[in-house]
């Protein structure tokens, strides 16, 4: 149950607590008038009250005459009538107050379901989004997969090769690069290479196709010109450097511009 359901139905149930407490005090009142009324009657038509026929009943006093006692009576039936008046007056604030709740209950609901339907809204528009942006990256990754028989070629000769660690960088900002990377990684992988996530680079001078870069050629690891051999084979543009800026004892493969084969038979940029 909503916050404002909750709020309406202790709004009505105070409001039915009133009524019936205000019904309650009516009757209460409307009792005691009469019984002051019967027994002004009464007291009118009995001599003895008057006339003292029981010792125990004669007046002593001229305070004590029946002019005091319908005085007396007057004077609760004044007071009741205030203290009635009273409780309706206060009855009729509630009411009112009860109304204005229920007209911001009312508001608080309507701006309620204008958010939520702004929310759905947005959520919306940010599927609709991320669907685009799904189907542009699946559209991308077909024009920038092997082509089937290239793949097969490179997993071939990689099998029977040496495995070793390859970092595997892509340049920043260029989703053929990216894609291709990822692709290259997973082959590695699968044939028992030991890599790590893709790394985004940004690169002053972008290489051109495949570029196999160690820390130094004492440190340059044995299957570093296996693997320029098996690129050269399959049909890359492959070529090497020496920079210190890459690890010891490892190889590292910066897929550059993709000037090699697509599987759609164009060439990337």
């Amino acid at each position: 149950m909503n916050w404002w359901g909750t709020i309406e139905i202790v709004a009505s149930a105070n409001q039915m607590a009133l009524y019936a407490t205000a019904g309650f005090a009516i009757l209460t009142l409307m009792g005691s008038l009469l019984m002051l009324l019967t027994g002004r009657r009464r007291a009118s038509r009995d001599p003895a009250t008057y006339h003292g026929s029981a010792p125990h009943l004669r007046l002593t006093s001229d305070n004590q005459r029946p002019e005091s006692a319908g005085m007396e009576a007057d004077s609760n039936l004044h007071a009741a009538l205030e203290q009635s008046q009273a409780l309706v007056q206060k009855l009729g604030a509630k009411d009112a107050e009860i109304e204005a709740l229920k007209r911001r209950l009312s508001e608080e609901r309507q701006k309620q379901q204008a958010t939520e339907h702004l929310l759905a809204e947005q959520q919306r528009r940010e599927q609709v989004h991320e669907e685009n942006e799904r189907m542009q990256k699946a559209q991308a990754a077909v024009r920038a997969r092997l082509p089937k028989a290239q793949r097969d070629h490179l997993k071939a000769l990689l099998e029977p090769g040496p495995k070793g660690d390859l970092d595997i960088i892509a340049v920043m900002d260029n989703e053929a690069s990216g894609l291709m990377a990822e692709e290259l990684r997973q082959i590695f992988e699968a044939d028992g290479w030991t890599t790590k996530p893709v790394i985004q680079s940004a690169f002053s001078d972008l290489p051109d196709g495949l570029l196999l870069a160690v820390n130094s050629r004492d440190t340059a690891p044995s299957y570093a010109s296996f693997l320029q051999r098996t690129f050269t084979t399959i049909g890359f543009n492959v070529s090497a450097t020496v920079n210190r800026k890459y690890r010891e004892w490892s190889l590292t493969l910066v897929v550059g511009q993709t000037n090699w084969p697509l599987g759609s038979g164009g060439k990337g940029k």
